[in-house]
């Protein structure tokens, strides 16, 4: 109408201010924006007056009070398009965790890997000793699970952590992250080992029920660095978290973890067959440089649950957006 001013949307996120130069708010509790003349200041955050009660609630119980709104300003909307968006903006802000994890806790998991497995080789002048090498893999093998399962894992709870401090707006802190992962790892290691047990049992029934499981545990050590919770709580939380979004979650381990994962290890068997390699040094060098997209696997699982999280926060405060 002629006349009437037009005000931004309050649910554009890019709405900052009204015309006449009020702010826009956030409610902590449900993610609507109003102008702050509309919102309920309690320190930090605003409130819409009709979750005023509820948002004392969650105060007084101690529980989390914001709602996530999305990684720079985009929504949590569970679709595998913005959560690639938003994971790369998220990596390009932690690329030096990144590397911290990729340098200094893979690449001597698998230069220690490849050494290894060098002398459980017996190199016999007519090439390889198939009969001392298979005698040998079963020590090899336990020495390399053992590897992956204390460092590598360590590596992963270190990056997961600096992600989730990342998203949340805080100054990266390499001591306090490393510290976390330490101190969350057998919680995440139980967490990791009951979803396996599951997934190798969902194996048992036809296949497709692995599938399934696989996607309803896929969150599962995100749920146990982040939310600090036991190995069996996180699976279960898993659960709960991926139940209306099962689709997303399924595509999500198509795309991701077989792509990022799965591929680069079929290569880095074509590779063994083809390059001639001079040591346990270069072949090291090799393991770990085909490893190097998994490590993007962690990145987009933790998006993933931040989506899943998000989305829930929506539904309990009666702001759901529309399925995708």
């Amino acid at each position: 109408m002629d006349g009437e001013q037009s005000h931004s949307s309050p649910t554009d996120p890019g709405a900052n201010a009204t015309e006449d130069g009020e702010a826009w708010e956030t409610c902590a509790l449900s993610g609507e924006r109003r102008p702050r003349s509309q919102m309920l200041p309690y320190g930090a955050h605003y409130v819409a007056p009709e979750h005023k009660d509820a948002f004392i609630r969650q105060l007084e119980t101690g529980e989390s009070v914001a709602i996530d709104h999305g990684f720079l300003d985009q929504p949590l909307d569970g679709k595998i398009g913005t959560i690639f968006r938003q994971g790369f903006r998220l990596w390009k802000r932690t690329l030096i965790p990144f590397a911290i994890f990729l340098i200094v806790f893979w690449l001597p998991l698998d230069l220690i890997d490849s050494f290894v497995g060098w002398h459980h080789v017996d190199w016999g002048d007519g090439g390889i000793d198939p009969d001392s090498t298979m005698m040998n893999s079963a020590q090899y093998q336990l020495i390399s699970t053992i590897l992956n399962v204390v460092g590598g894992l360590l590596g992963e709870i270190f990056f997961v952590a600096s992600l989730h401090r990342t998203w949340q707006g805080q100054n990266p802190d390499l001591g306090g992250d490393t510290l976390l992962a330490l101190r969350r790892y057998f919680p995440v290691l139980t967490a990791r080992l009951m979803s396996t047990i599951v997934i190798l049992l969902g194996f048992l029934f036809l296949v497709i029920p692995a599938f399934f499981f696989a996607a309803r545990l896929c969150v599962a050590d995100v749920i146990a660095t982040v939310e600090k919770k036991s190995g069996y709580l996180s699976v279960h939380r898993s659960f709960h978290l991926s139940t209306r979004r099962l689709g997303t979650c399924f595509l999500f381990g198509v795309i991701v973890i077989f792509l990022l994962s799965t591929v680069p290890n079929l290569f880095l068997d074509l590779a063994w067959e083809s390059i001639a390699l001079e040591s346990w040094v270069v072949s090291g060098l090799v393991s770990w440089v085909f490893t190097i997209p998994a490590g993007f696997v962690f990145l987009f699982l933790y998006v993933l649950y931040r989506h899943l999280n998000g989305l829930e926060k929506e539904r309990e405060t009666g702001n759901e957006p529309g399925h995708s």
